[in-house]
């Protein structure tokens, strides 16, 4: 929680700061996405390259974005990320489980970074955004103290979304996000079946949405 409320306070300041200068078009972004995260756990320690875990998800997505030349801009991307499915591959033995029972299994990330328009006329436009990535991670179930887990990990994200200008207050979106995360900030407990696990993690991300926006 305390992660969330210091990315919250990040994404107002940042805005706040970008909101000094004289933009040209600003907009903001809510709609849906479908998140599917695949990781490794000690892919760099070289231990068990196959072990690999992938979720399936779906999230909640707002965005804010601001134009300041013709082709130039800064974007910020948030999800609240609600994972629904846990598949597991480990020395060819394949596991899938079904999160939803568990009390609490809750994700959000953050994407930051300038912002460059590809294309854009009175209808369409075509930003991409690249910059630095976080994704946070919860798990917690009151009926099996072993499943309790809050796991942070940080690098990089990419996307391209596809702008169609309905008028010229509001604009429907579909959104392809990508990212790749190389350091994490793992809290587990001691029964937690994951805790043996050694190594750097490796996350990539691929995020697929649709949307409105709003200019402003």
């Amino acid at each position: 929680m305390k992660r969330l409320l210091l990315l919250l306070v990040l994404f107002f300041l940042t805005f706040t700061c970008f909101a000094q200068w004289k933009s040209l078009r600003d907009s903001e972004e809510y709609g849906m996405g479908l998140p599917f995260f695949t990781e490794n756990t000690n892919y760099i320690a070289g231990l068990n390259p196959e072990t690999r875990t992938n979720i399936v998800s779906y999230s909640f997505n707002m965005a804010g974005k601001s134009l300041y030349t013709e082709r130039w801009g800064i974007g910020s991307y948030g999800n609240f990320i609600f994972p629904q499915t846990l598949n597991m591959s480990e020395n060819g033995q394949e596991i899938s489980v079904d999160m939803t029972p568990i009390d609490f299994f809750f994700g959000f990330d953050l994407l930051m970074g300038p912002m460059f328009m590809l294309f854009r006329n009175e209808i369409f436009a075509l930003p991409v955004t690249m910059g630095l990535y976080y994704f946070q991670l919860y798990v917690w179930d009151t009926d099996d103290p072993r499943l309790m887990m809050s796991r942070g990990s940080f690098g990089l994200g990419a996307n391209v979304t596809a702008e169609y200008h309905v008028n010229d207050n509001v604009y429907i979106y579909a959104r392809f996000q990508y990212n790749v995360n190389f350091f994490s900030l793992i809290k587990i407990t001691e029964n937690f079946p994951a805790a043996d696990r050694e190594g750097a993690l490796i996350i990539q991300g691929f995020n697929p949405s649709l949307g409105f926006g709003f200019k402003r």
